[in-house]
This record gives structure tokens, sequence and C-alpha cells, in this order.
């Protein structure tokens, strides 16, 4: 961590909007300051930001507002639960930069779907912005911002951008979404195998292990300008071996992670109440013998439950919805062959499933593949190969970094249960039917395009 950033008293891959200062006229308007400290969506972002001193920056093309604040002062003004819930990067895919002294912060709040990042030290890509993303469970949108901080004057403004920049789209597709793995494999996040932050090959004893470059982070987070916004990292279960129960009680609790009540061990006695590992006495670190978070696991939940709402809009809004909707119903619900419920033939005749299902499955096996991936394999097979001839954007229905890949994995598991029942909330009359019925009407739906082309 940087030394020099102290107080003196975001999916993985983000965007970057680059504001223009050329020839600047500054325009300043008085507006009343009055301190927030509940920014807990967009929408409360944006209130704050009114509340602050603005100036009006013309050049030759447009005018942007700059307001009196700070990327530090925004963070500082999140709410209790934004700064409780949050995914330490050590390593980082965006265009915000990340090391392990230096960490990307990717911050949620699980009720508001608000989700913010950002790093710590100027030397590092992107420190100069905070990467947002409101999302939006009803319609299964991801709608992306971003505050970009300069220096005018001698005084820190920032500058607030409109949805969904073009640089944004560019990482995050038209219809975006977040960029970030399955589960449960997050490369470059502290816990990046299923939360697990111990590494069995690294002994507790071991200056290199991640527990204790965990506990230094938090440590001196505690005086850095941006991370002191942090709360006490959550935690889902730490054991500890030759260390009195009652000690643990003492030193460790901590009322202000009520957000998170941790299971903890000790000497092979559950319990169970908030702790603060930060807290943890350095002699203790020994003895750790298990340490798990949490946010990597709910984290993904979060957005992977509102992109599976995305999917099933974006097949109901395709221009040819009913047959979309029809045939993609059909498959996760196993009703027919995927050649029966071809939107369209192949250019030597009919397609046929199965060498597409065996590329998929090689492209799928390349990284990590568990149980649940291998229960989505056929369903997901299913689905793209009835809709990509039709629907070149399903190659971004997956978040998953690498194209290619198309799992949905997530930690419930719930891919095709939660497609489905979507499917049925948008289109209702899909509720209750036969198998039989569902292909004759994609039989009738399809000859009646036909006949219009």
């Amino acid at each position: 961590m940087h030394r020099g950033l102290r107080v003196s008293g975001v999916i993985e891959q983000g965007c970057s909007f680059f504001l223009s200062l050329a020839l600047p006229i500054l325009v300043s308007l008085s507006v009343k300051a009055e301190v927030s400290n509940s920014i807990s969506d967009i929408n409360d972002l944006k209130k704050f930001l009114a509340e602050r001193s603005e100036d009006r920056v013309f050049d030759d093309r447009n005018e942007t507002k700059l307001y009196s604040s700070s990327i530090s002062e925004i963070l500082q003004s999140f709410d209790p639960q934004l700064r409780s819930h949050y995914i330490i990067m050590k390593s980082s895919q965006s265009l915000q930069a990340a090391t392990a002294d230096d960490p990307r912060i990717i911050q949620y709040h699980p009720e508001t779907k608000f989700i913010a990042a950002f790093n710590g030290h100027p030397r590092l890509a992107g420190f100069d912005s905070l990467e947002m993303i409101q999302a939006d469970e009803a319609s299964g949108t991801f709608t992306f911002f971003e505050i970009k901080e300069s220096n005018v004057g001698g005084k820190s403004r920032v500058s607030l951008s409109g949805p969904n920049p073009a640089l944004c789209l560019a990482c995050h597709g038209h219809d975006p979404r977040p960029n970030w793995d399955n589960y449960a494999n997050w490369r470059g996040a502290v816990g990046e195998k299923d939360d697990n932050i111990m590494d069995i090959n690294i002994s507790p004893a071991d200056e290199r292990s991640p527990h204790r470059s965990l506990w230094r982070f938090l440590k001196e987070a505690k005086s850095h300008e941006r991370y002191s916004s942090l709360g006490p990292f959550p935690i889902a279960n730490i054991d500890l071996a030759g260390i009195s129960q009652e000690l643990v009680a003492k030193d460790l609790s901590y009322l202000d992670t009520s957000y998170y009540p941790t299971t903890y061990w000790v000497n092979g006695t559950h319990g169970r109440g908030p702790v603060d590992y930060s807290k943890l006495p350095e002699e203790w670190l020994d003895h750790v013998t298990n340490l798990r978070g949490r946010t990597l696991r709910e984290f993904t939940q979060l957005v992977g439950a509102i992109n599976l709402k995305r999917i099933a809009r974006m097949i109901a809004q395709h221009p040819m919805a009913k047959l979309t909707t029809l045939a993609s119903y059909a498959m996760l619900t196993n009703c027919g062959s995927p050649e029966e419920f071809a939107i369209v033939e192949g250019a030597g005749g009919e397609r046929r499933f199965e060498p597409f299902q065996q590329q998929m499955s090689a492209l799928m096996r390349r990284g990590y593949f568990d149980s649940a991936a291998e229960d989505e394999l056929k369903f997901i097979s299913r689905l793209k190969f009835v809709l990509e001839p039709v629907m070149p954007e399903s190659q971004d229905f997956s978040m998953n970094f690498d194209r290619s890949d198309n799992r949905f994995t997530t930690p419930s598991g719930d891919f095709f249960h939660t497609l489905t029942n979507e499917l049925r909330r948008i289109e209702p009359s899909l509720l209750g039917t036969t198998c039989e019925e569902v292909k004759g009407l994609f039989a009738e739906a399809k000859t009646a395009r036909q006949k219009v082309q």
C-alpha cells in the first residue's frame, strides 16, 4: 500500500470516460453545500453532487459540469451497506489497475444493487476514476457511469458521465453487463478460490500467507485516504487453535460488523458473532487455521441473478421474439430436440446439434469446471444452438471475461430455473403449456415468419 496517502484528520473490466478540457472557460455557480453520508445509489450520488458548488467548463464541443468534491469525499459518504460489502482485487483486467499493496476495491449495495470500484495509488491506471454500475433487478439492466477527478486551480473537481459512455460499452457490450468470472474461481481477488483466503500450501506462520497480507492491508487501510472509508472486511468464518474462547470474544467483538455475523471456531468450540479481522493481535496470526470471506459468492449471486433477467429480456425483446422465446423455453424445459426448435436452417440444410455440443463442451472445459458447470452445459448448449444464428448478441449472455466460455454458474446453481421462470413472467401464456403445445406454437410462428419473408 502506498504510504504517502494518509488521512490527515470498481466488474472487473471497467470503463474510462475521458473529459476534454481544451481551452476551458470556467463559470462558477455557488450552491449551498450540505454534507451527506447516505449515498446508496446513483440518484443519491447525483443529489450529493448537486449540493456542491459547481463549475461549468466550456470547450469547442460541449459543456461539462465540474463539482467541488473528490473521489475520497464521495467514498466517505457512502452508506454503511456500501462501505461494508466489498471485494479486494490484487490484480485486475479492467482499466483500473491493481496490485497486492494497492488493490482495486469493488463495493456493492445488496439492496439498491449499486456497484462502485476504485483503486488506491496515483501511479496506477484509473486512479482518477470511480467506476459505477446501477443495476435494476426489475428490468434486468446494468447502467454504467463514471466519476472523473481532476485538479482545477489547485482544487479537486469531479465530473459525472452520462449513462453508458461509449468506452464502457466497448468492454461491456451493447446491452451492458459486468465482466465477472464464474463461481467459484475469481482470478485476482482475495479469496479467489471459493472465498477461501488461506493457502494450504503455505504455513500460517509464513509471512507470505494470504491471511497475513490481508491483515496488514486492513491495518494500513485505516489511515489511507480512500481505503479508510471501508468497513471491516466481511468474514464468513474463522478457525483459531490454541487461544481461549473468552479472549477471542473480548478482543474481536466489533459492533459495526453486524452486517456479517461470523462463525468462528476456537479450539473446536463453536461461536457466532461480529468479528473484525483487523483487530486480531499479530501474535494470533500463527493460530489461524481457516479463514473464509463471503462477498465473492454474494456478489456473484447478485449480478448473476440480474444478468439472467437481462438474458430473458433480450430474448423476449428480439425482433423475432415469438420464435426466440418459444425456442428458449423449449430448450430450458426439455421439450424436444434442439433441431426441432432451430429458428433458421444452416446453409447446407438442417443444422446438427451433436457437433455443436461437442464444440461447446471443449470450450467450456478449458478452465475451471465442476459438477454445477456440468449440469449447466446441456442447457447452455441447447439454448445457444437455437439462438446464435439469429441472436449474435447471445455471445454476451455470459459475464465471463472469456467470451467463448459461455458459463453462467452461480453459487445457487439456479441458471435454468431462474431463466425459465423469468420467461414465464415476461410471457405468462407459457405457464401451464405442455410440450406438445409449445411445439405447435413454435411451428405456427415459424410458418408465419417464413410467409412474411
